[in-house]
C-alpha cells in the first residue's frame, strides 16, 4: 500500500520537474532572442562615439559656398549662426571636483556604482518589481552609466524595451570605459535645471563658485536637482531640495563617505544663492532653421537616432554643417520681407527659392517681419491647399508625357457637369473669373488656369496616374491617399478636386512644390537640400547629400511644358511678372478655395521660386497689400541682377533637340485651313511646339465657311446675297446643357439644321432644333448673336409696283420677318 503511495508522488514531481524545465528553457531562450534583438538595434559604436563626442567641443559651425561655384566648394564659417544650444555647461575634470561632491551623487544616485558592472542587479530587479506592482512612485533602479547613456541617447520614454536597450547600453559602454570616465562625463553633462548642463555650470550659476570650492552642502544641493530639477529647484522650491539634501547626508553617512558629526554639521549650513543672468536665446535665421529641421531628420531616418538625441547633437554636439545656401539671395529676400510697414496685417508671406543648377535650398522665408523668435511658424513649409499652381503637376506634365495631350490639344471649356439644386442647376466645376470661354487650346487653358480643362484631363489620364506623378514623382508630401480624420471621418484626395483643382485634405508644403516645378527645366526632379555634409566633432563624415538627378519626364516634354507655362507671364494671370521682359520667366498661379492662399511659382534658366500669401483664419486674401505677385517680382528682379550682366548675356529656355516648330489651329489643334483664317475673331492660327509624334497630321474640322451679311447682322443660309462676305464658324455639336450659360465663343458656334427651319431670332440660327429644357450656350453680347440668322434685305418701294388701292406690292418673306 505504501509503495501505491508513492506513486502519484513522483508523477507529480515529474510533471513540476518538466513544467520547471519548459518555463527555464523558455526563459532562456527569451533571453537570447532578447540579446539578439538588441544587439542588431543597439549600436554600440554609435554609443561609443556620443561618449567621445560629449567630451570635445560643444559649438556647432555652419558654412556656406564662398565661391558660387558649382565645381568647388570653398567653405566659409557663418559665423554669425553658431549653434551653441541653450544648454550651458563648463567642463571640469573629475581631479577638480571635491571629493564631497562626486561621493553626494554616488551615494544618492548609485551606491555600488564601483561594484557593479553598468547595472545594479539588486536595484534593477526592485525597480522592476515596482514598476509592475506600483509600491513606491518615487523609486528608479538606473544607474549613474544607465543614467548617462540616457543622456546620451536623448530615449527618456518610461517603457520596458527602453529599459532594456539602457541595460544593454550600460554593460557595453562598461567594457570598454573606466570608471572615472563614466563618473567624469556624466558629472559634465547631468541636467542641473534652467538649462544647466553639469556641475562646472551649476557651481558658477547658483553659487558663484568653481567646483573645487563647493562646501559639502552646496555640494549635495546640486546633487539633490539631479532627481528632478523642477521639483528640487532651488530657487522655487528650496525646502524641497533641503529634504533631499537631509537623504542624501544620511546616504553619504551610510557609504562611510561622513560621520556623524559632518553629517550634523553640513544639516546647519545655510546655503547662499546668487541670482544668475539667464541669456535670451540666440534667433536664428529662417535658414538655419531649415538646416536644423533637415539635419536633426536625417540623424534619425539615417543614423537610427533618437529625435532628442539627433536635436542634442544639433544644438550642443560641435558638428560642422555645410550647407547649401546662397547668402546673396538670402539677404535679398531678408532685405525685402524685413522691411516695416510693407505688408498689410492679417496676410502671411513665405517664399522659397532653389537653384536651377543644382536644385539646392539657396533661400528661404518662412514669415514677413523681423524674425524674433525660434520654431515659430514657417508658412514655407506648412501644408496649405495649393489651387491650380497643382495642375502642371499632376495633370499636364504627365498628360504629356503619356501622349494624351499636345501643346496643340483643344478642350471645350465648358461645365463638366450639373448637379441638380431646389432652384435648378448648378454647374461645376467653375472658373475664377466665372467665364467659360469654350473652345480653348492649351496654352490658354494653362494662361488662365481652366478649371474645366484640368477636370477634363484628368478624367482622361486618370486618378491614378495623377496621383503617382504627384507623390512619387514629382515628390510632394501631404497626399491622402485614403485615411481617417480626428473626427472618425474618412477622406481622401483620390478625386478631381484635389488632384485636378488643387483641394487637398492637408495640402502641400511651399518648398515641395517649388522643388517640383523644377522638374520643368531638364525633366528631371532633384531633391530640395539645405546642407550637403556634416561632420562629428571627431572630423567624421556622419551625413551626405549626393543629389541624384531622377527622370520624371523627357527633356523634350519639360521643354513644351515650360513654353506653356511661360504664357501664365507673358498674357496669362501672373501677367504682371515684369521679369520676363528681361528674362525668360515661366510658371503657375494658385488659388485655394475660399480665397485664403494663393501662390506663384514661378522659374527662369537660373532660378526656381515659390511664393503663398496666406490670410488668418477663415478670413480671404482679399486686396493683399503688397500682392503675391508684386512681392515675387520685386524679390526676383533683385536676385538675377547677376544673372542678366554682361557675362551671362544667355537669358532664355534652351530648347532641346527633338522639338520641332509647327501651325495649328487654336480650335481644333489640328494643322490650319483656309477657313481658320476666315474667323470672325481673327485669324486663329498659331505656333506650337512638339515632339516628333506629336506633331499634327490632319486638317482643322472645326471651322466651316458660311456667307455672312453686315447689314442684316447675321449668317445667310438662303444662298447667294448681294454684298454677303464669307466667313467660318465652329462646328461644336455636343454642347447640351440643362441650363442657359454664358460661353465666349457661343454667338461663333454652327451646327446642322437636319431639315429644321432656322430660328429667326436674335439667337443661333440653329435654336429651332433645340428640344424644350435644352441649351446650348449663349455669348455675353448686348442684341444679336453674330450666329443669328440674317435679316432679309431691306426693299426699296419707289421701285416696286402698285398694286389697287394705291399700295405697294409687299413680298411676303419680307412680312414674316418684320412681323417677327
Amino acid at each position: 500500500m505504501e509503495q501505491k503511495g508513492k506513486k502519484p508522488f513522483s508523477r507529480i514531481g515529474r510533471l513540476i520537474f518538466i513544467i520547471l524545465s519548459i518555463a527555464l528553457a523558455l526563459l532562456l531562450a527569451l533571453c537570447a532572442a532578447l540579446y539578439v534583438y538588441l544587439s542588431a538595434t543597439v549600436d554600440t559604436e554609435e554609443d561609443l562615439t556620443q561618449f567621445a563626442l560629449a567630451r570635445g567641443s560643444r559649438v556647432t559651425r555652419l558654412y556656406y559656398d564662398a565661391t558660387e561655384s558649382d565645381d568647388t566648394y570653398v567653405p566659409l564659417e557663418w559665423q554669425e549662426e553658431r549653434l551653441t544650444g541653450s544648454e550651458k555647461r563648463i567642463w571640469t575634470e573629475l581631479e577638480d571636483m571635491p571629493s564631497e561632491l562626486w561621493q553626494a551623487f554616488v551615494a544618492i544616485e548609485d551606491k555600488r556604482f564601483f561594484q557593479h558592472h553598468g547595472v545594479d542587479v539588486l536595484r534593477t530587479g526592485k525597480a522592476a518589481a515596482n514598476y509592475f506592482l506600483g509600491f513606491d512612485g518615487q523609486f528608479g533602479g538606473s544607474s549613474i552609466t544607465q543614467q548617462l547613456m540616457k543622456n546620451l541617447t536623448g530615449e527618456k520614454k518610461r517603457t520596458p524595451m527602453r529599459k532594456l536597450r539602457e541595460i544593454y547600453r550600460a554593460f557595453s559602454i562598461e567594457r570598454v570605459c573606466s570608471k572615472h570616465d563614466i563618473l567624469e562625463l556624466y558629472l559634465n553633462i547631468v541636467p542641473m535645471g534652467h538649462n544647466l548642463s553639469g556641475v562646472g555650470a551649476a557651481a558658477e550659476a547658483y553659487f558663484g563658485k568653481k567646483p573645487s570650492e563647493l562646501t559639502l552642502a552646496e555640494a549635495a544641493s546640486l546633487a539633490a536637482i539631479t532627481n528632478s530639477p523642477v521639483r528640487y529647484d532651488l530657487y522655487r522650491h528650496g525646502e524641497a531640495n533641503k529634504s533631499r539634501r537631509a537623504l542624501i547626508y544620511r546616504a553619504m553617512q551610510e557609504a562611510g563617505y561622513l560621520s556623524e558629526s559632518e553629517r550634523m554639521q553640513a544639516e546647519r549650513e545655510e546655503l547662499q544663492l546668487q541670482e544668475f543672468d539667464r541669456e535670451s536665446e540666440k534667433v536664428h535665421s529662417w535658414y538655419t532653421e531649415q538646416v536644423i529641421s533637415d539635419v536633426t531628420r536625417d540623424l534619425v531616418k539615417r543614423r537610427g537616432m533618437t529625435r532628442e538625441a539627433a536635436t542634442s547633437m544639433v544644438y550642443n554636439g560641435g558638428i560642422s554643417i555645410y550647407t547649401c545656401i546662397e547668402p546673396k539671395v538670402q539677404s535679398e529676400m531678408e532685405s525685402y520681407f524685413e522691411a516695416e510697414g510693407r505688408f498689410r496685417e492679417g496676410n502671411h508671406y513665405a517664399m522659397t527659392v532653389i537653384s536651377a543648377r543644382t536644385g539646392a535650398l539657396a533661400g528661404i522665408i518662412g514669415r514677413e517681419g523681423k524674425k524674433d523668435a525660434n520654431r515659430i511658424l514657417n508658412y514655407a513649409t506648412v501644408k496649405r491647399p495649393p489651387g491650380s499652381a497643382i495642375k502642371p503637376l499632376s495633370l499636364y506634365a504627365p498628360a504629356l508625357e503619356a501622349g494624351i495631350i499636345s501643346y496643340s490639344s483643344v478642350f471645350d471649356d465648358v461645365p463638366v457637369s450639373f448637379h441638380k439644386t431646389e432652384n435648378g442647376y448648378r454647374p461645376w466645376p467653375y472658373n475664377y473669373p466665372k467665364v467659360y470661354r469654350g473652345l480653348c487650346d492649351m496654352p490658354d487653358a494653362v494662361a488662365y488656369s481652366k478649371n474645366t480643362v484640368a477636370v477634363r484631363v484628368y478624367d482622361l489620364l486618370g486618378r491614378e496616374n495623377c496621383y503617382d506623378y504627384l507623390v512619387n514623382k514629382m515628390k510632394v508630401g501631404g497626399i491622402v491617399r485614403a485615411g481617417v480624420n480626428e473626427r472618425g471621418k474618412e477622406i481622401t484626395d483620390m478625386a478631381a478636386a484635389p488632384l485636378a483643382l488643387g483641394q487637398l485634405t492637408y495640402g502641400a508644403s511651399l518648398v515641395d512644390l517649388t522643388a517640383a516645378y523644377g522638374v520643368f527645366l531638364e525633366g528631371e526632379y532633384r531633391e530640395p537640400v539645405s546642407y550637403t555634409k556634416v561632420y562629428d566633432g571627431l572630423g567624421r563624415l556622419i551625413l551626405q547629400n549626393e543629389v541624384k538627378p531622377e527622370r520624371v519626364i523627357s527633356e523634350q516634354n519639360a521643354f513644351i511644358m515650360t513654353k506653356l507655362l511661360e504664357n501664365v507671364t507673358d498674357y496669362g494671370t501672373a501677367s504682371k511678372i515684369t521679369l520676363a521682359d528681361r528674362i525668360e520667366t515661366a510658371g503657375k498661379t494658385g488659388t485655394s478655395s475660399g480665397d485664403r492662399d494663393r501662390l506663384f511659382i514661378g522659374y527662369t534658366p537660373f532660378y526656381v521660386a515659390g511664393i503663398r500669401c496666406t490670410a488668418d483664419g477663415e478670413h480671404e486674401v482679399g486686396a493683399a497689400s503688397p500682392d503675391h505677385l508684386s512681392a515675387w517680382n520685386t524679390v526676383m528682379q533683385s536676385v538675377h541682377e547677376r544673372c542678366v550682366s554682361a557675362r551671362e548675356a544667355h537669358t532664355g529656355f534652351q530648347m532641346p533637340s527633338g522639338i520641332y516648330r509647327a501651325l495649328y489651329c487654336r480650335d481644333s489643334g489640328k494643322l490650319p485651313c483656309e477657313s481658320c483664317s476666315l474667323d470672325p475673331r481673327g485669324d486663329r492660327i498659331a505656333v506650337g511646339y512638339f515632339t516628333k509624334e506629336s506633331i499634327p497630321t490632319e486638317r482643322c474640322h472645326r471651322h466651316i465657311e458660311y456667307l455672312y451679311d453686315d447689314e442684316g447682322a447675321g449668317v445667310v443660309l438662303d444662298g447667294l446675297r448681294e454684298g454677303a462676305r464669307r466667313i467660318s464658324l465652329l462646328r461644336i455639336e455636343e454642347r447640351d446643357f440643362p441650363m442657359q450659360i454664358l460661353v465666349t465663343d457661343a454667338q461663333y458656334v454652327c451646327r446642322e439644321l437636319h431639315g429644321v427651319p432656322p430660328a429667326a431670332t436674335d439667337g443661333a440660327y440653329f435654336e429651332s432644333t433645340l428640344q424644350e429644357g435644352h441649351y446650348a450656350g449663349i455669348s455675353a453680347v448686348k442684341g444679336r448673336q453674330f450666329n443669328a440668322l440674317a435679316k432679309p434685305p431691306a426693299l426699296d418701294f419707289e421701285d416696286l409696283p402698285l398694286v389697287p388701292g394705291g399700295q405697294k406690292r409687299k413680298n411676303r418673306r419680307w412680312r414674316f420677318f418684320s412681323e417677327l
